[in-house]
């Protein structure tokens, strides 16, 4: 199964849109997508999580994998989740310390404007 995946741009970020379930059957290709984005010069990403219902274990190793690869290159990892039940996996994990996290898309423009 393959989770839908887009790019588009937004001061300066690349944006990748994810939805539906983020799991360990869609995990390594999400991954891998996002790998080849870094090495291909988009350092900075703002993965948008907003369509996704559901992330598991891998998911979330996956995404501090993903920070880590940004770091390597230079750029950065944030992250867009409006749901509430992955957004508390993040505090959970600790994820949250590890890369920005934001609840919405104005909040992280407000960021990222005042630097």
């Amino acid at each position: 199964m393959t989770v839908p995946f887009s790019v588009t741009r937004l001061h300066g970020l690349a944006k990748i849109t994810l939805a539906g379930d983020f799991d360990c059957y869609n995990a390594p290709k999400i991954r891998e997508r996002l790998f080849i984005l870094v090495g291909s010069g988009d350092a900075d990403l703002l993965l948008c999580l907003s369509a996704v219902e559901y992330v598991d274990s891998v998911a979330l190793a996956t995404l501090f994998a993903v920070h880590q690869r940004t770091l390597a290159h230079g750029g950065s990892l944030r992250v867009i989740c409006t749901n509430r039940q992955i957004w508390r996996a993040f505090e959970i994990t600790g994820l949250h310390r590890a890369f920005p996290v934001y609840h919405d898309e104005i909040t992280l423009i407000a960021s990222l404007d005042a630097k």
